[in-house]
């Protein structure tokens, strides 16, 4: 019979042939010729009862013959003793089960591995992983530096998940004081990973107890062997949230090595021959280009950095990453190098490269986040942002416009000598009129009202009529439905030939006597007269004198107010609405 050896050394065979050979060996004795003596050292070994025998047992034992008695004893003597009488007696179920499904050709049952079974100890840390840490705090030092690792993990997540911050500074607290006092660091460094892994779930480890854990890992040479998910995780977390001068740049001289140390050379992260999906460490751009994923937080440290004045910190970083060439050329040819902001030229080269790179919104997240945080823009900034804009207003969509939207009001409150183009900002109208946002074309046309040092015009050919309507019938804005009406009369802006009827007829509505009879007065003579003068819309004011053959009248307003200087007595309609007061 043929047994593989992995069942030879598993705990029931060895049980079985345990028996096995004791019942072999039990059976030679018995062969053996009855005039065989036995040993001296057998019978000495013989263990003497200190009862004495039963009546019925000597009268047993007197009737069989010498020799029988005698080939009994010493195979009773002989059989060796495979297990302790402990042990024998617990086993003996299992072994006579194991032995008959030996007979019957079947397998043993496997007994449960000794690895797998689960302690007291460790379905309490399962049932109550927050309880046992506890406990084993409240006994001190010592017992924690004993305290399992997985079982601190256990901790970990039950406290992020039932979200408990007190108990999770406590974690923070005793990670270090493990990774201090024991003299294995890879546990420590375990525990750690554990409560950076939590920032990817749910963010309760604050950036002073990130800094605190980094700083431990540098102390005990352990800093280098973070994973690269938590290098990222670490990254991503830091520039999310608001900057802190007293932390942001320790974090980041930290930080700043572990990202440099995944960034390969362009020519290295290159497709070789055939096309190649992004991996864990490497993206594609919109464009097609392959950069590792550490760049795009390198680039956000590097404004921080910046934004932060620290020059010298942002200088190296900013020389690692452009030798190895992730800093576009054009993007450093489009900067002015002669500036003397070096925020200016830090976000310049990296939004310029974000946009080559075709991460649009990337570059909207760095350019914005740092324009707001700027009092006064200078010409160079404010040229930046232009170049933004532009490409903006690209086919743009709703959180484009937007975007755009905010850019314009920072560039009309704090560029005092920079004029964006009128090109620029009719593109803009236009943009709000095709994706039906009026509510942004209005916002940008307040601010660009207020601006002092230039007059900017306002939304062109059919944009300009659909604003006015927005005032009228939507936002119903008397104000900036007059100041619209005025600055086109005021500034003589030529109305296209098929809108100078609907718009006259639209400002009369509004109740702009003068500024409709002014447009009136100069739309309605000359080779083009019949487009103003033969539109139904236009004749209307003639009737509600408003037309310069009654100028001292004025239209009555949905309110029934009138103009100054008015009375509804002066035509026939009001004479007859004027009656005496009922008493």
């Amino acid at each position: 019979m043929f047994f593989c050896r992995h069942h030879l050394l598993r705990a029931p065979a060895q049980r079985h042939f345990a028996t096995l050979i004791t019942t072999r060996n039990a059976s030679r004795q018995l062969a053996l010729p009855h005039s065989h003596p036995r040993p001296g050292h057998v019978q000495s070994s013989r263990v003497s009862s200190s009862h004495p025998p039963a009546p019925s047992a000597v009268n047993a034992i007197s009737t069989e013959s010498e020799p029988t008695r005698n080939t009994l004893t010493t195979t009773e003597s002989e059989l060796p003793d495979p297990l302790p009488d402990s042990s024998h007696a617990e086993l003996t179920g299992e072994e006579t089960k194991a032995e008959a499904e030996v007979e019957e050709g079947k397998q043993p049952a496997q007994s449960p591995d000794p690895r797998e079974r689960i302690t007291e100890r460790d379905q309490q840390v399962k049932d109550d992983p927050i309880g046992m840490y506890l406990e084993t705090r409240a006994m001190g030092p010592e017992a924690l530096k004993g305290y399992a690792g997985e079982y601190f993990t256990s901790a970990i997540w039950r406290a992020a998940h039932k979200v408990m911050p007190d108990h999770f500074r406590m974690l923070v607290q005793d990670a270090i004081l493990v990774t201090d006092e024991r003299e294995s660091k890879i546990r420590g460094r375990n525990i750690i990973e554990s409560l950076f892994r939590t920032l990817a779930f749910r963010k309760l480890l604050r950036k002073d107890d990130v800094l605190a854990l980094l700083q431990c890992l540098e102390r005990n040479k352990q800093l280098s062997y973070i994973s690269t998910a938590n290098r990222l995780l670490l990254a991503r977390y830091i520039t999310s949230n608001p900057s802190d001068a007293t932390i942001d740049t320790e974090l980041i001289r930290l930080m700043a090595p572990l990202l440099i140390e995944k960034l390969r050379k362009t020519w290295e992260v290159q497709p070789r021959g055939g096309k190649r999906s992004p991996s864990d460490s490497i993206e594609s751009t919109a464009f097609g280009v392959y950069v590792p994923r550490v760049l795009w937080p390198l680039l956000q440290m590097l404004v921080r950095l910046a934004l932060l004045d620290s020059r010298m910190e942002a200088s190296a970083l900013l020389a690692q990453v452009t030798d190895r060439q992730y800093i576009h050329a054009d993007a450093i040819q489009a900067t002015d190098l002669s500036s003397t902001d070096y925020a200016y030229i830090v976000l310049s080269v990296t939004v310029r490269t974000c946009m080559i790179y075709g991460w649009f919104a990337r570059a909207s997240e760095l350019l914005l986040g740092a324009v707001s945080l700027q009092p006064k823009l200078s010409n160079s900034f404010a040229k930046l942002v232009q170049d933004w804009l532009v490409r903006a207003l690209d086919d743009p969509r709703q959180i484009d416009l937007q975007q755009a939207t905010s850019a314009m009001i920072m560039l009309f409150r704090r560029a005092d000598d920079y004029v964006l183009p009128h090109q620029l900002l009719w593109k803009f109208y236009d943009a709000a009129r095709e994706l039906e946002l009026p509510e942004l074309a209005q916002t940008v046309y307040g601010y660009s009202r207020r601006v002092k040092h230039h007059a900017y015009p306002p939304p062109r050919d059919e944009t300009l009529l659909w604003m006015m309507e927005h005032f009228e019938q939507k936002s119903r804005n008397v104000h900036f439905a007059r100041v619209l009406a005025s600055q086109v009369v005021d500034e003589n802006i030529n109305l296209p030939l098929t809108m100078r009827a609907p718009f006259i007829a639209q400002t009369a509505v509004l109740g702009f006597a003068t500024q409709a009879r002014t447009l009136w007065e100069r739309y309605a003579v000359g080779r083009d007269a019949r487009a103003v003068t033969g539109n139904s819309k236009a004749m209307l004011l003639e009737r509600i004198g408003c037309t310069p053959g009654k100028p001292g009248r004025q239209r009555v307003g949905r309110s029934g107010r009138c103009g100054p200087g008015d009375h509804p007595a002066d035509s026939a309609d009001g004479r007859r609405r004027r009656r005496s007061p009922r008493i």
